[in-house]
């Protein structure tokens, strides 16, 4: 074989290669769900909800926490976070009462991290409410009658039946942590091709700039 056919063979297989991965980071960052979500918090229909369901127990939505933090410093003020504690049956609806709680208290401040750092770093396993009251009243400014008192409360609870239905009924997922975008889109780590936790806070970013961007266009022009 000449060197002048192995040239061609080699800059082939190269353009190849790079078509292929050109057109694998063509690809959007997510998957979209059979059937459109339920917004939770949003009802303009210029913006653009995101929504985070994590654990307390998921060491990867641990690690997604400073990603997210400091993209919520950044991100546009038409998209809106919101965040669902995995629900499920015994620690799982522990926890997700425990997220909306907080929320009910306006505590999620202070809570969810502190939250965090009992599961990953204290290793707290008690998770009635009683334990994670006292544990909390101990590492934050939250009061643990007042916490307590709020657990089963009317509040709560609809946030809590509100999750299970948005979770197993209409994203339909098993797993943390997955992102859910205005109702329609998912986007995880594989999805997103991600190599790094921030990069799929990157991903979501992105799509959400995406969708604003659509959105923008299709809104009808305003008479001067």
């Amino acid at each position: 074989m000449s060197l002048k056919s192995i040239s061609q063979k080699v800059l082939g297989s190269a353009l190849l290669a790079g078509s292929m991965l050109m057109a694998a980071y063509a690809q959007p960052k997510y998957i979209e769900l059979a059937e459109p979500a339920q917004l939770v918090k949003t009802s303009d229909p210029s913006q653009v909800e995101v929504v985070e369901v994590f654990s307390y127990t998921c060491g990867h939505c641990y690690q997604l926490e400073a990603p997210v933090a400091n993209w919520l410093k950044t991100k546009p003020e038409s998209v809106n976070f919101v965040r669902i504690q995995m629900p499920g049956e015994g620690v799982w609806e522990s926890l997700a009462r425990t997220y909306f709680t907080l929320e009910a208290m306006d505590k999620v401040e202070e809570g969810h991290p502190a939250m965090y750092k009992a599961t990953m770093v204290d290793r707290l396993r008690a998770f009635d409410k009683d334990s994670i009251a006292a544990y909390l009243a101990k590492n934050t400014d939250i009061n643990a009658e007042e916490f307590t008192k709020l657990w089963n409360s009317f509040p709560v609870t609809s946030s809590y039946n509100r999750a299970v239905d948005l979770v197993q009924n209409q994203y339909k997922v098993d797993y943390t942590p997955v992102f859910i975008i205005d109702g329609k889109y998912l986007v995880n780590g594989e999805t997103s091709r991600a190599t790094s936790y921030a990069e799929i806070v990157e991903a979501v970013d992105e799509v959400s700039k995406e969708i604003l961007a659509k959105k923008a266009e299709a809104a009808p022009a305003k008479a001067e």
